[in-house]
């Protein structure tokens, strides 16, 4: 199906073009260049700034790539049967109806009984057979760490072996992502950032370090990241991966 390649091939491209936008305007602030000069005068660039919009914005590309290339890829299983595909799939179709469920129990009822929904959700498993795919099937949560990203690895059965090296640059990227989200980028420098946030990540850096995480190599290793899923993605559609094996 050269479809599913083409349509993961548009996403990627969008994706791999917004990294390496950031990617040489943070090169243009390190510059001697006039502009360069005039970015770093800037407040909002000041206090590695420019460093941490490279950062939220490289975050989320990965968030949105994968995000959108898995829901991209369950589309091209819309109206296969239920029964035919992996239980991984499956799970996806009740999860959600579970959540649907989660949401209207802890919503004020004026009967405060659960068995109605909980009917609903009986007849809703009960009455569907064809798998349909919609764009909250797969959940980031919003914060996309490694362990999270996992968990997406085995809804499609891809060999996690392959994406390890990469936990390290999840993780550090999400542990600055939620520093900068949760506005404490003016107190923490590369000297005291361990005290306040502990986890398993390396410090990122403007510059190459030992034992740190370049901000040139992150790009490049993100954009490698996202052609792997990619690739991985369009091999479980093409080979149909999907479907259940007979045992």
């Amino acid at each position: 199906m050269s479809d599913i390649r083409d349509s993961l091939d548009k996403i990627l491209a969008v994706s791999i073009d917004s990294i390496k936008d950031e990617q040489n305007f943070l090169n243009l602030v390190l510059s001697d260049s006039p502009e360069g000069n005039i970015l770093k005068e800037l407040a909002i660039f000041k206090d590695n700034g420019a460093l941490y919009k490279l950062i939220f914005s490289v975050y989320a590309t990965f968030e949105y790539t994968i995000k959108e290339c898995c829901n991209t890829a369950l589309l091209t299983i819309d109206k296969n049967s239920l029964d035919s595909l992996t239980d991984e799939l499956q799970m996806l179709t009740f999860r959600q109806k579970l959540d649907e469920l989660r949401k209207k129990i802890i919503e004020k009822r004026e009967d405060n009984t659960v068995i109605k929904p909980l009917t609903d959700l009986h007849i809703k498993i009960k009455q569907q057979t064809e798998f349909n795919s919609n764009e909250n099937m797969i959940d980031t949560k919003s914060n996309l760490n490694f362990n999270n990203f996992t968990e997406i690895l085995e809804i499609f059965h891809f060999d996690k072996k392959k994406y390890k090296s990469y936990s390290i640059i999840i993780d550090s990227i999400i542990t600055y992502r939620n520093m900068i989200a949760h506005g404490n980028r003016k107190d923490l420098t590369e000297i005291n950032i361990r005290q306040y946030i502990p986890g398993n990540y390396k410090i990122i850096t403007l510059h190459k370090e030992n034992n740190r995480l370049y901000f040139e190599d992150l790009c490049s290793d993100m954009i490698n990241l996202l052609k792997l899923f990619c690739q991985d993605l369009t091999d479980y559609v093409n080979e149909q991966k999907y479907l259940r094996q007979d045992k």
